[in-house]
Order: C-alpha cells, then sequence, then structure tokens
C-alpha cells in the first residue's frame, strides 16, 4: 500500500514539477501561437465577450479552438486570469 502511494505520489508530482520548469523557463517549451490565441480567446471570454464565442475564432472551422477557449474560460474563471492559472 505504502508502494503504491508513492508511485502515485511521484506521478503526480513529476508532471507539475516539469510544469513548473517550464514555467519559469519558456524557453524549455516552444509555444505555438494557436496555443498563444487560444488563451487570448480564452480571456476575451472571462471579460464578457461569450456572445462572440464563435466571432473570435481565427479560423471558421476550428471547433476543437473553441473547446481550449471555454475550458481555458472556465479555469480562468476559477483561479483568475494569472500565469498560474
Amino acid at each position: 500500500m505504502s508502494r503504491m502511494r508513492g508511485l502515485l505520489g511521484a506521478a503526480i508530482l513529476v508532471p507539475m514539477l516539469l510544469q513548473a520548469l517550464a514555467l519559469f523557463n519558456p524557453d524549455m517549451v516552444l509555444l505555438d501561437c494557436e496555443e498563444r490565441y487560444n488563451a487570448g480567446h480564452a480571456l476575451m471570454l472571462v471579460e464578457g465577450h461569450a456572445d462572440a464565442l464563435l466571432r473570435l475564432q481565427y479560423r471558421n472551422f476550428c471547433g476543437g479552438c473553441s473547446f481550449t477557449a471555454l475550458t481555458g474560460a472556465a479555469v480562468m474563471s476559477i483561479f483568475g486570469t494569472s500565469l498560474l492559472a
């Protein structure tokens, strides 16, 4: 039981540590312009522009980016719009 708990803890902590390293070292992870745009799209949704969900898409056939923006808006509405969100 103790070994399983240790493995579970490691499975949770290792990805968190890698994300923290990426946060404080932006050269470690390259961002695609789509990822930055989706974060901006999410911020616009949090700021009250939910009626423009489809108009804020950078392509007219981008359902995945709208889903990512909605998910990001949900996270930002709970944790705020800081870098840690």
